[in-house]
């Protein structure tokens, strides 16, 4: 129940910052808060990644664990910066398209007859 407890507190810690109110996370069925996910070997070398705080979804302002908190993707190109196989003292660059967790949802469980 550690996680639920933690979920609600969150909540309301951000319900009251001032400065969060005008957010979409503090506001949703499913809050989230972004952390920056950085690498240096990628351009953009920051990418700030949405973390589902709850397991279940706020309803009420409680967590009800009928419902599930999932994040939501987006598509982003990066380029890798990798060395290059054949002279050490260059560098090859890859694109490559990713998937960022943008913000998080509430959905209905899925069960497995």
């Amino acid at each position: 129940m550690e996680d639920a407890r933690n979920c609600e507190h969150q909540v309301e810690k951000m319900l009251k910052d001032p400065q969060r109110r005008q957010d979409k996370s503090p506001r949703s069925l499913s809050p989230w808060e972004y952390c920056i996910h950085r690498d240096v070997n990628r351009v953009p070398h920051e990418i700030s990644v949405a973390m589902c705080l709850c397991q279940g979804c706020v309803i009420n302002q409680d967590e009800d664990a009928s419902y599930n908190s999932v994040p939501v993707c987006g598509q982003m190109m990066v380029l890798w910066r990798m060395q290059c196989p054949h002279d050490p003292n260059k560098y090859v660059v890859k694109k490559e398209v990713i998937s960022i967790p943008v913000a998080c949802t509430c959905v209905k469980p899925v069960y497995s007859k």
